[in-house]
């Protein structure tokens, strides 16, 4: 996933859509990387969204 977003921030992409409709649970690492991604994206100018 991380890898995923920095690549399409790479490319200019400034607000990226998460859907995580089939995801059925996430660890504390894994909300961990989401908010930092998040984090991220907001500090650049960008967003992250999460969708379910």
């Amino acid at each position: 996933m991380r890898g995923t977003a920095g690549q399409l921030r790479g490319l200019g992409h400034v607000r990226v859509v998460l859907d995580v409709r089939g995801v059925r649970a996430v660890d504390a690492e894994g909300l961990a990387v989401l908010r930092a991604l998040h984090d991220e994206f907001r500090r650049d100018g960008g967003e992250l969204l999460i969708r379910s």
